[in-house]
């Protein structure tokens, strides 16, 4: 009988164990597929390479809204309309509340400006050029005004 008992008891045990296992699965797709009304907006952090390369030689490109970047022609170019572009087609609800948090970093190796066009804190080693902020309307026109500031000196503002 009381082998009987231990069994039905570690029986029970187990049958719990698995179906919590089950409960708390998740998926890679559940970072993609949206969010609940209770959970924070994501966090994008975007790490940008302009160190030595991004003065080098590269081809054309176009903003979505049709005029050129100020690095046109040079790797920085492609990297200031690539950023531009994938900002500029995020929504925004209807709220105006934005649907994500955006941030920037950079290698500051020509006392770069940050968004606010402070410097970002001397020459060397690496800049938090836009802190992580909420894209609303006002503060996406923001940053696609400070991404077609760049420049290959003084990196964006004045410089």
């Amino acid at each position: 009988m009381r082998f009987l008992f231990l069994s039905l008891r570690g029986l029970w045990l187990l049958s719990w164990l698995c179906l919590g296992a089950m409960v708390s699965r998740a998926e890679d797709i559940d970072l993609y597929s949206g969010t609940s009304s209770n959970a924070g907006k994501p966090n994008v952090l975007f790490v940008l390479d302009n160190a030595a390369n991004f003065d080098s030689a590269a081809d054309n490109c176009t903003y979505s809204d049709g005029s050129s970047p100020s690095l046109n022609g040079k790797a920085g170019g492609i990297e200031q309309c690539a950023l531009y572009n994938v900002v500029n087609s995020l929504s925004v609800n209807s709220d105006n509340t934005g649907v994500v948090n955006i941030g920037l970093m950079a290698y500051n190796a020509t006392n770069i400006r940050d968004i606010n066009n402070a410097n970002c804190g001397g020459s060397v080693g690496g800049c938090l050029m836009v802190p992580l902020m909420e894209m609303t309307s006002a503060n996406k026109s923001k940053f696609l005004t400070w991404v077609k500031s760049w420049k290959l000196t003084g990196g964006a503002g004045d410089g």
